[in-house]
């Protein structure tokens, strides 16, 4: 086993979807990254897809207002780009909050 490195994250929000076919959760492209990216692994086909990233630019700490800086402060949300999602109760559909607007 090897010590990950200093602000090194592993797959956080892991979430089943209400069909139980697939497992969501928010991970990294680089291991001492803090950009999150939201990624599906089948369970039927054993594959894992991206489902969305941030776009070049957006999310960074450097475009929040100061309001925002500041309920990520006290929430001690570090990482940016997709921070949290959910499914849908009743569907199988993401719900995705990021840079001001809703993505199913």
């Amino acid at each position: 086993a090897a010590i990950p490195r200093p602000g090194a994250q592993g797959p956080s929000m892991v979430k089943f979807s209400p069909d139980d076919r697939y497992v969501t959760y928010l991970g990294s492209v680089e291991a001492a990254s803090l950009t999150r990216q939201l990624y599906v692994y089948d369970r039927e086909t054993g594959s894992t897809s991206l489902v969305i990233a941030p776009r070049e630019g957006s999310g960074e700490e450097k475009s929040f207002s100061k309001e925002e800086a500041l309920r990520r402060e006290r929430a001690r949300i570090m990482s940016t780009g997709v921070t949290e999602y959910s499914w849908a109760k009743n569907a199988c559909r993401l719900l995705v909050p990021m840079d001001g607007a809703l993505f199913v």
